[in-house]
């Protein structure tokens, strides 16, 4: 068993039961330091001082290369290994994380944030940081469009 942090689409609980069946919740928490966006699917980016809410997963290696399948990794996403707590206990979890300049800044399509957000509501985690991510998503954009 190896520990992974869902803070996008695998928060949902239809979408992973669909993917990784033996999955199980270990529990809710923070990733600090870093921020969510949208390059039109979710990715985290460091950022001192933020913090996205995520859930951690206990899953077994045929669940983490379905994971890997859904991710397109290693094209699409890398993995890292990042230090969270969950009530009180510290884990290194595996995080998928976007590889930089794959895609630009977009935000995500309606149906795709529908299916993040009932995984927001699934865990009984803060919409408002999922609000967040879009704002800094259309931040970045208006930063973009302002360079060129």
């Amino acid at each position: 068993m190896s520990y992974y942090i869902a803070y996008g689409s695998n928060l949902n609980k239809e979408q992973m039961k669909y993917r990784c069946p033996t999955a199980h919740v270990v529990g809710n928490g923070y990733l600090m330091d870093y921020e969510l966006v949208f390059r039109m699917y979710a990715t985290i980016e460091k950022a001192s001082g933020e913090k996205v809410p995520i859930t951690v997963w206990s899953i077994d290696s045929e669940c983490e290369k379905s994971l890997d399948r859904y991710e397109g990794y290693p094209r699409l996403y890398s993995k890292e290994t990042l230090p969270v707590t969950i009530n009180g206990e510290m884990y290194n979890a595996m995080a998928y994380i976007m590889n930089a300049n794959i895609r630009p800044y977009q935000k995500p399509t309606e149906s795709y944030y529908r299916i993040v957000g009932q995984g927001y509501v699934d865990m009984g985690l803060e919409l408002e940081y999922l609000d967040r991510g879009i704002l800094r998503t259309e931040d970045a954009l208006q930063i973009n469009s302002e360079m060129r």
